[in-house]
């Protein structure tokens, strides 16, 4: 049977809070909106759109305006008839965490494990999307070093990417390594960075053709966000052991994986003394003790 915390929400393309209007990354249109992140899109054009300071400038240079409510973090405030913060997670793209209290208990909503989290609230739910949780990969760092070995600073490359926060990580460490990298195309109207016709490499979401590019690189983190390509797999999003963090930083005695594959194996040390609900795309929710291990 579900914890009396887990019935607090519910997954339907985004999370939603129960008896309220307020939403957590909904895809389609809603009135009450907490953004967490930018996918490779521009999200759909929600009423009200409550997102960090960073975020909310990366929109607004992106052409949405209307609707979109900047807040800081660590400020308590009433957004969907709940008392809502936003949790810093050390993301230069902006992505947050999303802290709600409903006056009984709190919960932490986060659509992923990035890489640097080194303090979170605690909590009694936590909530977090699974999608590259079991994804396997070499370290961005790593994967970028091989490939300017492979192509050289000097060439056209273009490095495709699944979200926001993968292309700065991507733009941030190859300006490290010095080679010369722009964002086109809608991620680099997002990050101020755009320029047609640029030489050296480029970093841009699926979408968008761009003219005179040596080579195209699709990186995989494991979002699902890629299918049909020759994918280059990098490990970017924390894993379970980022997960068993998380549970500690949180002392949370419950926890909502969302958007879990079905090939999901859940270790024995996460799932021992928590309440574990899983949630599949499309599929009815089952509810874990630690006695039910294994592929789900």
């Amino acid at each position: 049977m579900a914890s009396s915390a887990a019935l607090d929400i519910g997954i339907d393309r985004g999370v939603f809070v129960r008896g309220t209007p307020l939403w957590i990354g909904a895809e389609r249109k809603k009135s009450h909106v907490i953004g967490t992140r930018i996918e490779d899109t521009l999200p759909p054009r929600h009423e009200r759109l409550l997102t960090s300071i960073v975020c909310a400038g990366m929109l607004d240079r992106a052409g949405l305006q209307a609707g979109v409510l900047p807040a800081t973090f660590r400020q308590w405030m009433g957004f969907g008839g709940r008392q809502v913060q936003l949790v810093e997670l050390g993301s230069k793209a902006g992505e947050a965490g999303v802290l709600i209290d409903d006056g009984k208990r709190r919960t932490l909503v986060l659509s992923s494990l990035i890489p640097g989290v080194i303090s979170l609230p605690p909590v009694d739910h936590l909530v977090v999307r699974s999608t590259a949780l079991d994804h396997q990969g070499p370290q961005l760092s790593d994967v970028l070093a091989n490939l300017i070995k492979q192509h050289g600073a000097d060439k056209k490359v273009v490095l495709r990417v699944e979200n926001l926060e993968l292309g700065v990580a991507c733009l941030d460490l190859l300006g490290e390594m010095g080679v010369p990298v722009l964002g086109r195309g809608l991620l680099g109207r997002f990050v101020g960075k755009s320029k047609a016709n640029a030489k050296g490499w480029a970093v841009a979401f699926a979408k968008g053709n761009l003219r005179g590019s040596d080579e195209e690189i699709w990186l995989d983190t494991g979002l699902g966000r890629f299918r049909g390509k020759t994918l280059t797999s990098v490990g970017y999003y924390g894993g379970f052991k980022a997960l068993d963090a998380a549970l500690q930083m949180t002392q949370s005695p419950a926890l909502t994986l969302y958007d879990a594959d079905r090939s999901l194996v859940i270790p024995e040390s996460i799932a021992k003394g928590t309440e574990v609900m899983i949630h599949h795309p499309r599929e009815k929710s089952m509810t874990l003790g630690f006695e039910a291990l294994g592929s789900l």
